[in-house]
């Protein structure tokens, strides 16, 4: 009688994992923002800093868009990527991102992709033999006419 071969599931992960560590050819940096910190007569007080939730190797998938949005006062393009991370960081702590943390950029080969900024839209998780987390991003692309604060 015939039987199906079984899968080493360790064997499959190091596989997975050393192909997917293989294409995390950029560095980046993963925060989450901690928001404002408010008075008892409901003045801000002061922006608490950001924490940090991973800073290391990534895959850095191609940036596309633009995507325009005409909610504000003025035209802004936003183009959405995907974003992968190890599971697990180098010094065996789970990367646990969640929807609106902030993803810096960096090292890239692109000199483009260096120093952009994207909001994690959707965070993948599961999967039958999980490698890497995936996140969805979105991030604003400078306009030419845009005014920064520190500019002025």
């Amino acid at each position: 009688m015939w039987t199906a071969p079984t899968v080493n599931n360790d064997l499959v992960l190091a596989i997975a994992r050393r192909y997917a560590n293989s294409n995390m050819t950029a560095s980046i940096t993963l925060s989450r923002p901690q928001g404002l910190e408010v008075d008892d007569e409901g003045h801000v007080v002061r922006v608490v800093p950001a924490s940090l939730v991973y800073r290391g190797a990534a895959r850095v998938y191609t940036a596309s868009g633009p995507q325009a949005s005409e909610s504000a006062e003025e035209s802004e393009s936003f183009s959405t990527s995907y974003i992968s991370t190890p599971l697990v960081d180098d010094y065996g702590k789970d990367v646990l991102s969640q929807v609106n943390d902030l993803i810096e950029v960096n090292e890239h080969y692109d000199p483009l992709m260096r120093g952009r900024v994207f909001r994690v839209m959707d965070v993948d998780a599961g999967g039958q033999w999980p490698v890497v987390r995936r996140h969805m991003v979105v991030g604003a692309q400078r306009f030419a006419g845009w005014t920064w604060l520190d500019e002025q």
